[in-house]
């Protein structure tokens, strides 16, 4: 019975998929549809949510109303090694503007302006901006009293909005 035997194992060490984040936008502004930019170096990658209400095709989602939206990541490669990760993806409306001047009454060389727009003015930060001074530069001030000075040249009075991250562009009043 002196019968020896013999067996070998090959052991085969994989990494598991590595995650690209680096060019992943947290942050989308405008729009209710986007590309979210992740990838995998190797093997097959979901992109899934649990709030059922997010539209996924691919890499691409598209959600029903702005708000914050949890995300999803997974890659699985030939071996079933798994990596995977979550997220969350902001898609925010850009506020509108518009600048209404009280040009009726002069306030000794000063004219008062107002901010009218959609944004929700005390999570918004306005900046004003007359003759490249920048006159405020603050969350909720919807208001300005624009000192004119004594130049009768053209005149322009700046203003932009940024709520939750997302900003229009500078929208210009001459007065």
């Amino acid at each position: 019975y002196d019968c020896p035997a013999r067996d070998s194992l090959f052991v085969n060490f994989v990494d598991k998929p590595k995650l690209n984040l680096s060019s992943l936008d947290t942050l989308v502004c405008g729009s209710k549809t986007t590309i979210v930019n992740i990838t995998a170096d190797k093997g097959k990658f979901t992109l899934r949510s649990y709030n059922n209400l997010i539209s996924i095709n691919d890499l691409t989602a598209t959600v029903p109303a702005y708000g914050t939206y949890p995300f999803t990541f997974t890659a699985v490669d030939p071996y079933t090694c798994i990596s995977d990760t979550g997220f969350t993806v902001g898609f925010h409306k850009i506020p509108t503007v518009v600048i209404s001047v009280d040009d009726t009454t002069c306030y000794g060389y000063s004219l008062n302006a107002r901010y009218l727009g959609d944004a929700e003015l005390n999570k918004a930060r306005f900046t004003w901006v007359f003759a490249k001074d920048t006159l405020a530069d603050e969350i909720g001030r919807t208001q300005m009293n624009v000192k004119l000075g004594m130049d009768r040249s053209k005149r322009y009075l700046y203003l932009q909005v940024e709520e939750r991250g997302c900003k229009n562009s500078f929208i210009t009043k001459e007065i």
